[in-house]
């Protein structure tokens, strides 16, 4: 029987093929030595930013451990990244909420690689949503949403644009003394959809036929 460590190699490279063959060679070689960039320049990653703030570090293996730190640090609003549900009984824990950052327009742009689908589907803008998280994926009350022309850059650069963008609008939400009070309330649901992770063909399909990754 294969060991766990073989499993997760088989999934590394499973990835790996996906990545190659949906955004090409030349796209999978620019993330590629993006990413060994960013791994050999320690001076920018996430623990020398938090060495310096004196903000620190903890490594979360499992949910108990998680509702723990946020308990004795009694935390007012968290700032998320995560690619699973975070369940009622953490949500519950930060006063004012758990806020998430998806590169998409929301509700039209749910799901997986929003920034593909809406350039993909060629739309007239691209945007992101600031929204507070509940029970459910990518549906809970908007906070900030910017949107902005889609002037056929590449995919990277649309990519590079909006986290910029969204990090701006983080720094001024926290400033704002008004946080816990969404200002487009909950997401209607006028033109809700989901999407799901692009395909190889869809990769080649954009690169044939709509616009470039770099």
């Amino acid at each position: 029987m294969p060991s766990p460590l073989g499993y997760g190699l088989i999934k590394a490279l499973k990835e790996i093929h996906y990545f190659f063959c949906f955004f090409g060679l030349k796209g999978f070689s620019y993330i590629s030595l993006r990413h060994l960039f960013c791994r050999l320049n320690q001076k920018n990653n996430l623990a020398s930013a938090a060495k310096k703030t004196r903000t620190p570090i903890f490594k979360i293996t499992t949910p108990q451990e998680l509702s723990n730190i946020l308990q004795r640090h009694d935390a007012d609003i968290i700032l998320a990244s995560v690619t699973h549900l975070i369940q009622p009984k953490e949500l519950s824990l930060a006063k004012i909420g758990w806020l998430n950052l998806h590169l998409g327009l929301l509700p039209r742009y749910q799901g997986i690689n929003a920034p593909f689908w809406m350039l993909n589907n060629r739309e007239e803008y691209v945007g992101f949503t600031i929204h507070f998280m509940d029970e459910k994926f990518d549906s809970g009350p908007v906070v900030v949403q910017k949107q902005f022309p889609n002037k056929n850059i590449s995919y990277f650069a649309t990519l590079d644009m909006l986290f910029t963008k969204a990090f701006d609008s983080y720094n001024e939400l926290l400033e704002r003394q008004d946080v816990g009070k969404p200002q487009n309330h909950l997401q209607k649901n006028r033109r809700r959809s989901y999407f799901s992770k692009p395909s190889v063909i869809d990769g080649i399909n954009y690169r044939k036929k709509v616009g470039k990754f770099i």
